[in-house]
């Protein structure tokens, strides 16, 4: 049974994990990059594979003495001391290293990974000389000793681990069933979706301009280092830069952008170090860019889709069509008069019924994971709800249904999962590591696989905790058990297990006795307990006590979440709201809210003249068509191409003559009388400046 659980699941999660891959990797990740998330993915989602093995092996084992169980309990330590070594040593060597290289400048890969190491051997060597200062006081004091040190080095791990997880579950926990109920409520959806319209327009239009200046510092560069330590390297920047403002449609801005050069200081990247740093930058500036792409038409779309429905459902009734201001695949089925019915009823009527339904489920699984974790103190008895559901009818002398027993545990196991994962990618202190379909660099990709690594052991031993598995009741069943009997026919049937081909119990014809051997009673707890819980139970500081009554503050963390007063003190404590844990306040009026409007009628103009949603919006890329024309004939020239703009550009000599003030202040005055925007911008000396001139469309 063990095997065939294996030969199914094994394929579903690696098929998961190269979903993950696929879906979030952006197309520029290298296939190092992908490959190292892939495994990475699939080892850390591996406890959902092995604790529910582990859970059914300890349950539900039929002859624990034959051959074929022994080598199932080989294959699950193998497993486990595989997953959890990977995770552990990834975690701290090659995940770091790796995804630092990849967000490094350095012309050549060797010089990447050489800087990637040293900048994460000094990260470590402070935590390790802070470490063995710890260490070392606990080993004078006795409190520690060297044959204990493994234990308390996983221990002190774990107990990291816990604190990060419960802090994250928590999040998660009252979030997911807070989005479910407030999915049911259009009216303060769609202010929250216009909002997040704004904001992310606003994300895109500065990705913009730091796209282009970076493109423009290189070009700049290239009029004067045509030798020198960098040049080389400056060549191929260049072409980066260029062969991404083609890719994303950004030549046409880059040629009307107007390169603000009197704050350029070329000293800044002029030899090695300098064009490692700026080519870091134009690989940051291109993945938020690709970002902000992606993100942009996602809120505004969901916008629009939400203000479909809150008007549909206010004047419609039952028989009324849905009609979608957005552009969706045609066909017989899709504009017949029954589907658009069926359509207006599931979105206007059903869709918020079963999502507060959808809500309250959460809710109560919420509850009964912060229950189950703050009864952790109190023992295994009849307090603990998930050992109470793990553990329904089952009965130490059977044998439980495999399949059952494992869906009770995986079922709540990706529960607590998925509230930890999200609580990881959702608050705002990790935006840096947040997943983007088609638009997630090679750092962020790893960057998640690390914390995911750091999370799934953690997540796996808390889980069997709560699930009070390990608890010893069946050994001590069979323990006593066997101790009454007095004959050796007493024996085998006191260690008679139904189905099982042998009694557990060993009759000692010297002296008469019956018992339990360890080796048997050792069956009776999982795989991962037996060789890795173990030593972090025993490891001190760390080790038990810990484990039993630090899960009891999730209670209190929950609790301030749902009052708010997280937000509060972070509101206080970072008036530029860097860190929240709600957004529970962006349908108050501010500048982001008034930009979403003026977004969303832009769009809609554009769809209802026929035009693509987001022509004319400023950081896309794509300009209004008849302004284009205007321009080329009030101009006498496209102004689509680069080229002119590069030549104009080299012949820039660096700083400002007297001929080159009067030259920029005519090109100024042309464009404002051609309606053009014209704007100066004061940037500090050893910066780069751009002032983008915005089209006429692009002005609210």
């Amino acid at each position: 049974m063990l095997w065939l659980f294996f030969t199914l699941m094994v394929p579903v999660l690696v098929a998961f994990a190269l979903g993950l891959v696929v879906y979030y990797s952006a197309p520029h990740v290298p296939l190092d990059g992908r490959l190292n998330s892939l495994v990475s993915f699939a080892m850390s989602l591996s406890v959902l594979v092995l604790v529910p093995a582990d859970v059914w092996s300890a349950l539900s084992r039929v002859d624990r003495t034959g051959a074929a169980e022994a080598l199932d309990h080989l294959t699950l330590t193998a497993l486990w001391y595989a997953s959890y070594g990977f995770c552990f040593v990834c975690m701290f060597t090659v995940l770091p290293v790796h995804a630092e290289a990849l967000n490094r400048g350095e012309r050549f890969w060797t010089n990447r990974l050489y800087e990637s190491i040293r900048y994460n051997l000094t990260f470590f060597a402070v935590c390790t000389l802070v470490g063995v200062i710890g260490i070392g006081a606990l080993l004078l004091r006795g409190t520690l000793t060297l044959d204990g040190l493994v234990g308390f080095l996983t221990g002190a791990s774990n107990a990291f681990g816990l604190f990060l997880s419960l802090f994250l579950m928590g999040y998660g926990l009252v979030e997911i069933p807070k989005l479910a109920w407030r999915s049911a409520d259009y009216i303060t959806r769609e202010r929250l979706a216009t909002h997040l319209a704004g904001v992310r327009a606003n994300q895109l239009e500065k990705a913009h301009d730091e796209m282009i200046t970076c493109a423009l510092c290189t070009r700049h560069l290239k009029t004067y280092m045509r030798h020198g330590p960098g040049a080389d390297h400056l060549l191929e920047v260049s072409d980066e830069a260029e062969r991404d403002l083609t890719e994303l449609g950004l030549l046409a801005a880059a040629a009307r952008a107007v390169p603000d050069r009197e704050a350029f200081d070329d000293q800044d990247y002029d030899d090695e170090v300098g064009m490692a740093k700026l080519h870091r930058r134009l690989k940051a500036s291109r993945t938020q860019y690709q970002r902000a792409l992606v993100r942009l038409p996602r809120a505004v779309y969901s916008a629009i889709e939400l203000s479909d429905r809150r008007t549909a459902g206010a004047s419609g009734s039952f028989g009324s069509r849905f009609e979608s201001t957005l552009s969706r695949p045609s066909g017989a089925l899709r504009d017949g008069a029954l589907y658009r019915q069926l359509e207006w009823v599931w979105k206007c009527r059903l869709a918020p019924l079963v999502a507060r339904l959808a809500a309250l489920l959460l809710a109560l699984m919420s509850a009964t994971v912060v229950y189950s974790q703050v009864t952790i103190a109190a023992g295994c008895g009849k307090w603990n709800l998930f050992s109470q559901i793990v553990h329904y009818g089952h009965q130490c002398d059977k044998v439980v249904w495999a399949p059952f027993a494992q869906v009770l545990v995986l079922l709540p196991l990706m529960y607590i999962c998925w509230a930890t994962l999200f609580g990881l990618f959702k608050i705002e202190v990790y935006s840096t590591f947040v997943l983007t379909k088609h638009a997630s660099d090679g750092y962020s990709m790893l960057t998640c696989a690390l914390l995911m690594c750091r999370l799934s052991p953690v997540i796996a031993y808390n889980f069997l905790r709560i699930t009070c598995v390990d608890d010893g009741r069946c050994s001590s069943y069979f323990h006593d058990a066997c101790a009454a009997a007095n004959t050796e026919a007493e024996c085998d049937t006191a260690g008679t297990v139904e189905g099982a081909p042998s009694t557990l119990c060993a009759w000692d014809a010297a002296s008469s006795t019956c018992s339990l051997p360890k080796a048997v009673a050792d069956t009776f707890q999982t795989v991962f307990y037996t060789n890795i819980g173990k030593q972090i139970d025993e490891a001190p500081l760390v080790g038990k006590n810990l484990n039993e009554y630090v899960p009891a503050l999730l209670l209190l963390h929950v609790f301030l979440l749902v009052i708010g007063l997280y937000d509060r003190l972070c509101g206080i404590c970072s008036p530029t709201q860097r860190f929240r844990f709600s957004h529970e306040d962006d349908m108050h009026e501010d500048q982001y809210m008034i930009q979403g409007r003026h977004t969303l009628r832009e769009v809609r103009n554009n769809i209802a003249e026929g035009r693509p949603p987001l022509e004319g919006l400023p950081g896309t890329g794509q300009v209004v068509a008849t302004f284009r024309a205007d321009a080329a004939s009030a101009s006498g020239a496209s102004n689509a191409s680069a080229a002119p703009a590069q030549q104009q550009l080299d012949r820039q000599p660096r700083g400002r003559s007297w001929e080159e003030t009067k030259t920029r202040l005519a090109a100024a005055a042309g464009r404002a009388s051609r309606g053009e925007g014209v704007g100066y911008k004061h940037t500090r000396r050893g910066s780069v400046g751009v002032q983008l001139s915005r089209d006429p469309a692009d002005v609210p």
